[in-house]
């Protein structure tokens, strides 16, 4: 199988790159166990929860205002990812094997030139400090990166033709699926007003409390300000701003709220939102609804989606003829 420039480039950039992972030495795979094997090689719980543990942190960072239930529904979703992700590799690792593919020594050591430049700002001795901290020697760091463009660049093989004709059909489905991310943002004026499940006396109040937030409500039906209220009750950092969390945008608060909140309307309540370790409930002061442009206006953009999504059927196709062939067993948890 050859690779060409072009095929490479794409594939260095491209593909997701891993910096640094738990190093899995024999000694962890026996305390750590088996999470699957692909044709008998194993995968571990070791590899699979450094891939967790790097997509947990970043979602996290991204939704600090999530509910433990968000959370551990995240998790679990990036657990069940993770494991997937590693099968599909070690297949395409294989895949290229029996292929007879080979990669360039030279584009291993951009790749690895790349992260020295990029992420220690061309520090090479910083790098040698943070591969020795991690656990892995030189060979292993560059043994990684060499996957790396392996898998990129079969992906990229096994995603179609180079040119793609799309229709107007096609476009117009993609539209109309993926309109809200053509629209300008939209806003909401918010208030928030939080009243925790538990309090020094522990679950016995857990009813009391929800009975609390059931008669502010009731209360703010029948003409109570929201702002009063949320300064009398609420046990939130927006408190002593009468509840107001200002001006908020869709990707601020966690994805159960913020639906809630973008589906009331101006000056309403909404009902009592069991949100993990707290009740709240929810204000609207104003609301500013996203426009969308027509398709006319983004038709570069959508053609582009339109191929994006072809490929990725294309390639997902491919990886599940792979599984198909290959002897994939998963072991519990």
């Amino acid at each position: 199988m050859k690779f060409n420039s072009i095929t490479i480039f794409l594939a260095l950039a491209c593909s997701f790159t891993i910096f640094f992972l738990p190093h899995a030495s024999k000694a962890a795979d026996e305390v750590n166990g088996i999470a699957a094997t692909v044709n008998g090689e194993v995968v571990t719980k070791a590899e699979v929860a450094g891939a967790v543990m790097t997509q947990t942190q970043l979602w996290l960072f991204q939704n600090q205002t999530a509910s433990p239930a968000d959370r551990d529904a995240k998790i679990r979703e990036i657990k069940t990812a993770a494991l997937k992700d590693l099968i599909d590799r070690k297949l395409i690792l294989a895949e290229f094997k029996i292929k007879g593919g080979a990669i360039k020594r030279q584009y291993i050591d951009q790749a690895v030139d790349r992260i020295v430049r990029d992420r220690f700002k061309g520090d090479r001795k910083k790098f040698n400090e943070e591969l020795q901290k991690s656990g892995l020697t030189f060979p292993d760091f560059r043994k990684i990166q060499e996957e790396q463009i392996i898998v990129g660049a079969m992906r990229s093989q096994n995603s179609g033709g180079r040119i793609m004709i799309n229709t107007p059909k096609q476009r117009q489905i993609t539209y109309q699926k993926n309109r809200s991310q053509f629209a300008s943002d939209s806003y909401v004026k918010l208030r928030m007003l939080s009243i925790p499940k538990k309090t020094s006396e522990g679950n016995a109040a857990a009813s009391s409390q929800k009975a609390l937030v059931e008669e502010i409500r009731k209360k703010l039906l029948d003409g109570a300000e929201f702002a009063t209220m949320a300064k009398t009750y609420s046990q939130d950092s927006f408190a002593s701003a009468g509840g107001s969390a200002g001006t908020i945008g869709k990707d601020v608060l966690n994805k159960k709220i913020t639906d809630i909140a973008f589906s009331l309307e101006p000056r309403k309540v909404s009902e009592v939102i069991d949100d993990g370790s707290d009740w709240r409930l929810l204000y609207l002061d104003a609301k500013q609804e996203g426009k969308t442009p027509p398709l006319s206006e983004v038709y570069e953009q959508v053609d582009k989606m339109v191929t994006q999504e072809k490929r990725q059927k294309i390639v997902e196709d491919w990886l599940k003829r792979l599984r198909k062939d290959a002897d994939v067993r998963i072991f519990g948890s």
